[in-house]
């Protein structure tokens, strides 16, 4: 385990168990303010994922990331080959449509299919598509026979309609998946209704405020605590600062290294 990342032991748990062969938790949601250290806590968890094993990662923060860009991602990332009934679905969708200029220049392939298929002024119609291509996704997904993470962060920055889509028919269809395991972390999370919530766990993040948790990392990193007792003092750190991973990871940096104090004589 990432010793370099503070407390979070049953978050990290509970990631980690997003990939294993059978998961019945397969929606977990991380919550916390800013700087709680949610995207920390991201990065350590993937950092701490099995290589054998795939994740698609998401930042919501650009308005850009609409439904249109996610599965485009998630399908450059697992490959069109291997979303045949996807594929199809966008192709017929977009025959439907009137051929578009992208950025002018008249695109080809699948990704451009996806495009045009999703591109539709009319809201229900649009939210029909979608619905018809995230079956289509789900169906693929399924069977390559092999769990498929979806990481989604700062939600709370997400357009209206793919917090639509995600928090309706993505993680409903996600309890019906076995495949497709999901983790959501923001400001803000999705509400947990009757249809998927017997499949989700949400941990809410409030920082790290034991100075005990801190050690490890410290050492971890190569520094010392320039103060004794060290417990005590880093306490008063993280209590100042209140639990703020962000904040008291700077103020590690600033630490001397635990090399340089040790006695010459010692040093290797």
């Amino acid at each position: 385990m990432n010793r370099t990342f503070a407390n979070y032991h049953a978050e990290r748990t509970a990631f980690r168990e997003l990939f294993a062969d059978v998961c019945e938790k397969r929606i977990l949601l991380l919550k916390g303010a800013s700087g709680s250290g949610k995207s920390s806590l991201l990065k350590a968890c993937l950092n701490e994922s099995p290589e054998s094993k795939q994740s698609i990662n998401i930042l919501l923060r650009d308005s850009a990331v609409n439904v249109t860009e996610i599965f485009s991602r998630s399908a450059k990332r697992i490959g069109w080959e291997n979303l045949k009934q996807f594929s199809q679905c966008a192709q017929d969708l977009a025959a439907q449509a009137p051929q578009i200029q992208v950025t002018g220049v008249q695109q080809q392939g699948e990704t451009n299919n996806l495009r045009i298929a999703l591109n539709v002024q009319n809201s229900n119609d649009r939210e029909h598509r979608q619905t018809l291509l995230t079956d289509a996704w789900f169906a693929d997904v399924e069977a390559l026979g092999e769990p498929l993470v979806m990481v989604f962060d700062t939600y709370e920055h997400a357009p209206s309609e793919v917090k639509n889509w995600l928090s309706g028919p993505f993680l409903y269809r996600t309890t019906e998946c076995a495949a497709v395991r999901v983790a959501i972390a923001g400001q803000s999370v999705p509400d947990a209704g009757i249809e998927w919530n017997h499949c989700h766990v949400i941990h809410e993040l409030f920082g790290v405020r034991d100075a005990r948790e801190w050690l490890p990392v410290i050492a971890a990193l190569g520094k010392k605590v320039p103060v004794e007792p060290a417990e005590v003092w880093l306490g008063g750190i993280c209590y100042s600062l209140k639990g703020n991973p962000a904040a008291i990871m700077e103020v590690i940096k600033t630490f001397p290294d635990a090399y340089s104090l040790m006695p010459e004589s010692t040093r290797q």
